[in-house]
């Protein structure tokens, strides 16, 4: 175990470090470092970009601008009584008065002969792939875009194409073309970006543009390209589960040219034994996903399954909740690069002589390729993945950004532009919203309208809706898309929502809302509509911004901030920025504004200062405050990628928290995640004495695999242990309290949790007695007797943990049992957006929590959860399980086909044609859209049972090695 051992100190210019024996094994007490120059110095010959980096003697030393002597020591002035493979990270940073970036920019101009040959030779080379465009000729524009790398020599008449088809095989470039209903012709930055050397032969490359810049082309191209030249599938990596599903049914029209697969690995999709056959083309997954299926990739040595990895947004490296797994997911992929090579991190790069992972490109590398939107220290990202960086300010579509003052239109600097004439009345409209909404809507365009809370957009969208006359758009404003009549959209709304007649009433006029309360068959509607024309002006929040290509001509900010009016909860710069991004549609617009609407609660000072902030740089969060470098360190060792403490050393070099901060506090940092993994409590990982390895225990095996933050897993080991000990099967409500995430934050309506539990009899009791439900603690919340707290997960008392699960399970049983979703709304007085929201993340952790059991070699819980979650995901009963493998079947599709005798995918692959299906999905229905709907997904339906039993039948699908875990 790492229980704590004698303490070994380490002299230091600050002091003494007292670290464990334990934690230090290589070497007795008083030996010294092998490093040959400073750790802090191998970190920055390793940030170079990749064009500046060579084999050791061919690398210009840079030691005497650190203030360090060309005869280096073999060891650092402040290790020599500090053992073992962690001594180097007390190393002291260089000299205050020395900057990082200036020992850069010499380094670059030294190397800058050396760099211009090797890049031609490079760029000539086409090493791994299809021959690349030659590089742009010149330099490029100052203040407009910049490559973090010396430009190349090139002949004067050369220039990169700007024709899709010279990146692309003529069949793929047409699919792509007809999809995205976009020209041929690459914009001039996508095309230089394309020409750096290296990028399309395989070499890391990180990019930013602006929201609407056109990112999403050149990542495109690079996968496809690794798809064909390696016969390999690539992962995408979203934020958003939405963005998902919006992105892999884009690549599954991509892919058919190449008769390749889309493999969704988002939301509750990614099981234990998640199939990646011959025809899969591209994994597209969430952040915490990706990281998952990396982990089990690099426990079975497959990492070479993958020919690219590409990360959309990129900036969510540094954000507050998810980022570290993020940088998790990419510092374990550049730390098997320098292990896959065998070479130290200061001699790899692109231009390696010896063979580095980019230079052998396509064929057998994997390929790192980041997008973001614009941020200030973007370089020191790409200097950490060891990639080509080019940045851009270019927009298709020029935004122009204003404030509403006193109905005149201020631009940054506060000069005024025009003075907005009133269309309504000013108690009817004070803030000039309708004003500004009418505006648009009259030429034939659409608007949104961002408010801060869900109530908010109810309520602007119904006066709206009330003011504004709405003509129907165009389908050339509407890039051609089949439109439906407001009628039909407002029924369909009806249908699935018959107890609020809200939505549909906002509809009528042509104007809806959007947000997370909605269920997600009403939003697919309100987005459909928006984007085909039938809607023109749409109110919503933030999260519309973030996960849902919905873009417009205007967009206005009637609140600017999230939730409550309050100081704290005003729009960050980048919050500010990805919304405003949302105006002005290539291909459509010539322009496109954001107005900022003063008196929301927010002085017209905030609303400047918002406009004309900079973007917050990116940080690490692998810092001990983050608590992310537990679950770095516990991942590679479980995983098997570390294994001694010299790899250690070598693993944390990888991160980006080495390369933004002082060795001290990555030193600091990873010590004290080890002797947390170590503790004897809840000992991770476990020190091998004799063979002098670090090993993982059985419980950091169950949190690797599962995806649960180590933090949690010891309240969740507690749980399974009790309900091992003692379950009650003869109700569904126990294994539903166990698939409900003890951190969920649905919040109860106490009153009626307290008439709930009273009203329980039999199984259902006796569930709430095992679970440790506390009758008295829900009471004194249901009176308002009880000390409130702040919601969070980690301020909440025991008590208070279980009854939200138990009310969460409560509301989940329903589902499960089929009831309506609006009947379960009334009686839990929850939205259902809310309640499908409860369902997906149960789902989730459901997942995760079967995974969690069979690690343990808990196969009686883990058998059980593993098909309770199949129901959670579905929301069915148990007979109805094999309908719902079909794509396109939902749960109250599946019980109309049930109900009709069609029971599995083989009685339904069995039908000669769709009519059986059509006149079965259309029962109940009315309306010309609802008849076309049903035929549309009788074909899918009925095409998607032949492919399951086809590929039954041929065997082609191969499992992913997670036994090999």
């Amino acid at each position: 175990m790492l229980a704590e051992g004698p303490p070994c100190p380490a002299e230091s210019s600050a002091g003494t470090c007292w670290l464990p024996s334990c934690l230090l094994p290589i070497t007795a007490a008083g030996s010294t470092s092998t490093a040959s120059a400073t750790w802090r110095d191998d970190v920055h010959r390793t940030c170079l970009p990749h064009q500046a980096i060579h084999r050791q003697e061919e690398h210009v030393r840079t030691d005497h601008r650190l203030g360090v002597s060309s005869n280096t020591p073999s060891s650092p002035p402040c290790s020599t009584s500090l053992p073992g493979a962690l001594a180097a990270l007390c190393t002291p940073p260089p000299p205050p008065d020395t900057s990082w970036s200036d020992v850069e920019e010499d380094t670059l101009l030294q190397v800058a002969s050396l760099e211009r040959r090797a890049a031609l030779s490079h760029a000539e080379s086409g090493v791994g792939g299809p021959p690349a465009p030659s590089p742009p000729a010149g330099t490029l524009q100052p203040g407009l875009n910049r490559a973090c790398m010396a430009q190349p020599v090139i002949k004067p008449d050369s220039s990169p194409s700007h024709d899709l088809r010279a990146y692309l095989p003529g069949d793929v470039a047409e699919v792509y073309l007809s999809s995205t209903m976009k020209g041929a012709n690459l914009y001039e930055w996508q095309a230089e970006a394309l020409a750096l050397p290296g990028v399309l032969q395989g070499g890391n490359f990180v990019y930013s543009a602006p929201t609407s810049g056109g990112k999403s082309l050149v990542a495109d191209v690079l996968m496809l390209r690794s798809i064909i030249a390696s016969g390999r599938p690539a992962m995408l990596v979203l934020p958003f589960v939405s963005l998902c599903a919006e992105k892999a049914a884009h690549y599954q029209r991509l892919l058919a040219p190449l008769k390749k697969e889309v493999c969704e690995a988002y939301g509750a999709k990614l099981s234990q034994q998640m199939t990646i056959g011959p025809n899969t083309g591209i994994i597209v997954c969430t952040i915490e996903k990706a990281n998952i299926l990396v982990n089990r990739l690099l426990a079975a040595q497959a990492l070479d399954t993958l020919s690219c990895l590409v990360v959309d947004e990129l900036h969510m490296v540094g954000d507050q909740e998810r980022g570290y797994q993020l940088e998790l997911l990419l510092t374990k992929l550049m730390y098997t690069a320098v292990g896959s090579d065998n070479l130290p991190l200061d001699t790899l790069g692109h231009q390696d002589l010896h063979g580095s992972l980019a230079q052998r490109g396509l064929r057998d590398g994997l390929q790192i390729v980041g997008m973001s939107a614009t941020l200030p220290n973007l370089d020191v990202v790409a200097r950490w993945l060891r990639a080509s960086l080019y940045q851009t300010t270019f927009r298709p579509i020029v935004l122009k950004q204003y404030i509403m003052v006193d109905g005149m239109l201020e631009v940054e600097g506060g000069e005024t532009v025009r003075h907005v004439a009133r269309l309504f009345p000013k108690e009817e409209d004070p803030d000039f919203c309708a004003t500004l909404a009418q505006e648009i809507v009259s030429q034939g365009h659409s608007v949104v309208v961002f408010c801060g809370t869900k109530k908010a957009c109810e309520t602007v969208a119904l006066k709206l809706a009330r003011l504004l006359k709405v003509p129907q758009r165009a389908r050339s404003d509407c890039g051609g898309m089949e439109q439906r009549s407001r009628t039909d959209v407002a029924a369909l709304l009806g249908q699935l929502s018959a107890s609020d007649t809200c939505l549909a009433e906002c509809v009528r006029g042509g104007v809806a809302f959007h947000h997370s309360a909605l269920s997600s068959e009403e939003r697919q509607a309100v987005e459909g509509a928006f984007r085909a024309g039938s809607i023109s002006v749409l109110a919503a929040t933030s999260t519309l911004a973030a996960g849902v290509n919905l873009p417009a001509r205007r967009v206005i900010f009637k609140q600017a901030y999230q939730g409550l009016p309050r100081p704290e909860n005003l729009l960050t710069p980048t919050q500010y920025r990805q919304m405003a991004g949302r105006a002005g549609r290539a291909g459509v617009d010539a322009e496109g504004d954001s107005i900022l609407l003063t008196g929301t609660g927010v002085t017209l000072h905030s609303l400047r200062a918002l406009v004309r902030a900079p973007v917050s740089p990116i940080a690490s969060c692998l810092t001990e405050d983050r608590k992310g470098m537990k679950r770095a360190m516990l991942e590679v060792v479980a995983t098997g990628v570390v294994t001694e403490p010299s790899d250690v050393q070598q693993y944390i070099r990888c991160t980006l928290l080495a390369h933004m901060n002082s060795s001290k506090i990555v030193a600091a940092t990873t010590v004290a995640a080890l002797q947390w993994l170590g503790r004897e409590d809840h000992a991770f990982v476990t020190w091998d004495r004799y063979h002098q390895v670090y090993r993982p225990s059985p419980l950091g095996c169950a949190a690797l695999v599962s995806g649960f933050p180590p933090e949690r897993c010891m309240a969740i080991h507690a749980d399974l242990q009790r309900a091992r000990e003692c379950i009650v099967l003869t109700s569904d409500l126990h294994l539903t309290f166990l698939c409900v995430s003890p951190t969920d934050d649905l919040i109860p309506d106490w009153r009626r949790l307290l008439q709930l539990v009273n009203s329980l009899q039999g199984a259902d009791a006796n569930v709430a007695s095992h679970v440790g439900l506390n009758l008295g603690a829900i009471m004194a919340r249901a009176h308002g007797y009880h000390q409130r707290s702040s919601g969070k997960p980690e301020e909440m008392t025991d008590s208070e943990r279980v009854g939200r699960r138990f009310w969460a399970a409560l509301i989940l049983r329903d589902v499960l049992a089929e009831v309506d979703l609006q009947e379960i709304s009334r009686k839990f007085g929850a939205a259902q957006g809310a309640i499908q929201g409860l369902q997906e993340r149960s789902s989730r952790f459901a997942s995760m929590l079967a995974a969690f059991c069979e690690r343990l070699q808990w196969q009686d819980l883990e058998m059980l959860v593993s098909k309770f979650q199949a129901r959670v995901l579905q929301g069915v009963r148990p007979e109805l399980l094999a309908l719902t493998e079909i794509p396109f079947v939902r749960n109250y599709t599946a019980r109309k086909l049930y109900s009709a005798g069609l029971r599995s995918p083989d009685s339904i692959a069995a039908l000669e044609d769709e009519t059986l299906l059509i006149e079965i999905l259309a029962r109940g229905s009315t309306g010309s859209a609802s008849a076309l709907q049903s035929k549309r997904a009788a074909r899918e339906i009925l095409l998607g049972a032949r492919n399951i039993v086809s590929a039954k039948r041929r065997g082609v699908l191969v499992s992913l090695a997670v036994d090999s875990l």
